[in-house]
Formats: C-alpha cells, sequence, structure tokens
C-alpha cells in the first residue's frame, strides 16, 4: 500500500480491503511529505475490484484495486488452522518482524488476545511444545524437540 499527499507525520488509524481489517499491531505514520509505503497480506478475496480505505488524521480515503490472482501465501489465513496438527502440544509460538523490530505472539489458550493471525511463507517462527513430536505444519514434516533439560523451543522457517 502506497499512499501520497496525505497530512505530514500523521498516524494510520485503520486500513480496510474489502471486509478485512488490516490496520497494523504497530505505529504507521506518514513521513515528512505526507507520504507512506506498507506492506500487508491481504486474506481470503476474491479475484475483481476491492474497495480500499485508509483512515488518516480522521479522514478516510477511499478507493479501488483490482485482484487479478488472489492466492494463498501460507493456507488457510487464520492461524488456528495452520497450526492446527500441533493440537494440545502448542504451548506459544513467537515471531519477530525485521522490518519493525517488534515481537508478535499466538497463545492457543488467549487466541482473542494473540497478536499474530497469520503465517507468512519463509518467516521464522519459534515454537513452544509440551514434549516432543513429529508434524506436518505447512505440507513440511517437522520434528519439534525437547533437550533432557526441558527446553521445548524450536526455530522453523514457514
Amino acid at each position: 500500500v502506497v499512499g501520497q499527499g496525505l497530512k505530514p507525520l500523521t498516524a494510520i488509524r485503520s486500513i480496510k480491503f474489502g471486509d478485512a481489517d488490516l490496520t497494523p499491531n504497530y505505529d504507521v505514520t506518514t513521513n515528512f511529505f505526507g507520504d507512506f509505503e506498507l506492506e500487508v497480506l491481504v486474506p481470503g478475496l476474491v479475484s475483481g475490484r476491492q474497495p480500499i480505505a485508509i483512515e488518516v488524521n480522521g479522514q478516510t480515503a477511499n478507493a479501488e484495486f483490482s485482484l487479478i490472482n488472489p492466492g494463498v501465501i501460507s493456507g488457510p489465513p487464520d492461524i488456528r488452522w495452520s497450526i492446527e496438527p500441533l493440537g494440545t502440544n502448542l504451548v506459544s509460538l513467537f515471531h519477530y518482524n525485521r522490518d519493525t523490530l517488534c515481537w508478535s505472539f499466538y497463545d492457543p489458550e488467549l487466541p482473542e488476545e494473540s497478536e499474530l493471525r497469520y503465517l507468512i511463507t519463509g518467516e521464522r517462527y519459534w515454537i513452544l511444545v509440551r514434549e516432543p513430536v513429529e508434524v506436518v505444519l505447512n505440507n513440511v514434516t517437522r520434528r519439534l524437540t525437547c533437550t533432557p533439560e526441558g527446553n521445548c523451543w524450536n526455530q522453523i522457517v514457514w
């Protein structure tokens, strides 16, 4: 998403593609020229013309874009479906965004408070499991381990 000609140094309050709210969970502001650039994952839209709405400084800018070939990045957009094979063995999952320098997490006990909503192919994730397991995640067989000392953290590339 590229925005231009907005009020300089102003926070982006919301970004909506179709019915999907894609407002980042970190601060995005326009630069000194009133421009911004943001990369977002747009899940679950069909081909054709789609509306986009961006709220800045109490005003909403509306436009349309054409989605030519929708695709799925890493399976269903809901993280719960992506990690379902782990079942109750999953304790938590963390991701460090190198662009925003922020950590985000998913806790299966508190899914609504969790920040991670989807997993992105090629990104690294840290998964904490209760016990060692071999499981298929994102069409790849993974052997998640625990050390004798009880360290059950595993780093994977989705």
